[in-house]
């Protein structure tokens, strides 16, 4: 039996569409609520969630094309640059965070490139579908997600805070809230399951080799379909229409006889004989060539005259 192998349709790339676009609508709010502020400073703040929507935007088109391999490679290294450059901000910043707190920022960050590695990772194990390491890719399938969780703690924190403490900007920290619960979050395990489990399989018809046609060169037989030869194999009774078991003479229900199956008379027409002298054909009542005066053929396994589709007892 074969097995053909299908893409199945990403599921994430419908929660990824969803984050393009409340991505798109904080980044507005955000733009909102800082009318004021110089363009270097408004550039800084906005740098991040910018390239967090170029890159879900080029998520969603290679999960919509089903595409695998590289370009899903170069896709998810696009995701990758934004967590790299958030901890190239902790570590060289000069801020007057305390350590503790710089910490907690600098591991939420690293949570999320280990998250991505294993996606990415995951990304390149189709040809090794077999191997262990491919094995091991499926078992831990929810990781990625279980680690954006914990990169987003801090966002949850600081968003549960402004909601009970009626921030000035708690709208825009409830949509945020909302899209790494409701959003973000099925879309990385979702994510994490079709990387890791992208193919499905589907059976091949059975089928059974024929009789080899004239002309068709050896070793490669002609097949059917083994459904059409079960159909075909299968007796129904005359009388009550029961189907009958291949060793069944007589039905159970009825007492019907089993039918006779037809039998295929040979076809006595297309079948000619000609003279071994000449080569002339000879009619059903010559027993010597009228041409040149030999014997009509024997059949050399009987040993009695050739007539036709008929052999001469």
């Amino acid at each position: 039996m074969n097995e053909t192998k299908k893409i199945k349709f990403p599921v994430a790339a419908i929660f990824c569409t969803a984050n393009v676009l409340l991505e798109l609508i904080s980044i507005f709010m955000t733009y909102a609520s800082l009318p004021h502020m110089p363009w270097n400073r408004l550039l800084n703040t906005l740098l991040l969630p910018i390239l967090s929507l170029i890159s879900g935007i080029v998520l969603a088109v290679v999960l919509y094309q089903r595409k695998r391999r590289l370009t899903l490679f170069l896709a998810l290294g696009l995701e990758l640059v934004i967590p790299l450059l958030c901890i190239c901000d902790i570590v060289f910043s000069r801020s007057l965070w305390g350590s503790a707190w710089k910490d907690l920022l600098l591991g939420q960050a690293i949570a999320a490139v280990i998250a991505l590695l294993l996606l990415l990772f995951a990304a390149f194990q189709d040809w090794k579908e077999k191997s262990g390491i491919a094995k091991f890719n499926r078992a831990i399938w929810l990781v990625p997600g279980i680690l954006y969780l914990v990169n987003n703690l801090s966002d949850l924190h600081q968003g549960y805070l402004a909601i009970i403490n009626h921030a000035p900007d708690h709208d825009r920290i409830m949509l945020s809230m909302f899209s790494i619960l409701v959003v973000g979050l099925p879309m990385t395990f979702l994510l994490g399951w079709w990387l890791t489990h992208p193919y499905k399989k589907e059976r091949a018809v059975y089928q059974m080799p024929v009789a080899q046609p004239y002309g068709q060169p050896y070793g490669q037989p002609v097949y059917q379909s083994a459904g059409a030869s079960d159909a075909a194999q299968k007796v129904f009774c005359t009388n009550c229409g029961r189907e009958l078991l291949p060793d069944e003479i007589f039905c159970v229900n009825c007492g019907t006889r089993r039918p006779e199956q037809p039998r295929t008379e040979p076809d006595h027409a297309e079948q000619k004989v000609f003279c071994t002298g000449c080569g002339r054909e000879l009619p059903s009542d010559e027993d010597f060539c009228g041409a040149c005066g030999t014997k009509r053929p024997v059949d050399k396994a009987s040993g009695h005259t050739v007539y036709g589709g008929h052999i001469d007892l």
